[in-house]
């Protein structure tokens, strides 16, 4: 058997680890890539802000309406802007069975937003969408109740701006009562430019 074979060893490698060298590099490499990625994150962040925002404002709106036009009532939408903004809807008291309603909302702030019939109370904040600010807000939004429209007809327009300025919206709400978003300039997230 086995007496006449002779066995060839192979000499032993040692088990071989990562140099400090090589480490260095991919440490290098990892923090290139950071560096590069960091703006567009912050760029992505800064758009999805001042989305969330404007959707918040559109949906106010839209429910406002929503409710004023199911409810046969007199809804408004009241605006205040700057850095501390805020937009909230109020409607008038649900009639007694048979009274008619007559008249509008009358002048209220966003703080004042109540109850909507059926619904919670409808309002966003800037405190929700930290950075996001909001120029040329029209002062309130009255709907028509048996038609949708606003009252009295024309467009309503506001403008909100991302918290590092990188990105703006317009929202426009038209004379029919439908909220829609335009990027003045460039798009970005999914709106259309102006």
């Amino acid at each position: 058997g086995s007496a006449g074979r002779k066995m060839h060893l192979r000499p032993h490698r040692a088990m071989r680890g990562i140099t400090i060298i090589e480490l260095m590099v991919v440490v290098a490499v990892i923090a290139i890539m950071a560096a590069i990625a960091a703006p567009n994150l912050t760029r992505f962040i800064d758009a999805q802000r001042l989305r969330g925002a404007a959707d918040d404002v559109v949906s106010v709106i839209a429910a406002a309406r929503s409710a004023s036009v199911k409810h046969d009532l007199p809804v408004a939408v009241a605006f205040s802007g700057g850095n501390d903004w805020c937009v909230g809807a109020k409607s008038l008291a649900q009639p007694a069975a048979g009274t008619l309603v007559t008249g509008m909302v009358a002048d209220f702030t966003c703080s004042d937003a109540t109850t909507l019939v059926g619904s919670d109370v409808v309002r966003t904040l800037a405190s929700n969408h930290r950075g996001v600010s909001m120029g040329n807000a029209p002062a309130t939004i009255q709907f028509d109740p048996k038609s949708g429209l606003i009252a009295p007809l024309g467009t309503r327009s506001l403008t909100m701006t991302s918290p590092k300025a990188y990105f703006s919206v317009r929202l426009n709400v038209m004379a029919n009562g439908q909220a829609s978003l335009c990027a003045p300039g460039a798009t970005f997230s999914n709106v259309p430019s102006c």
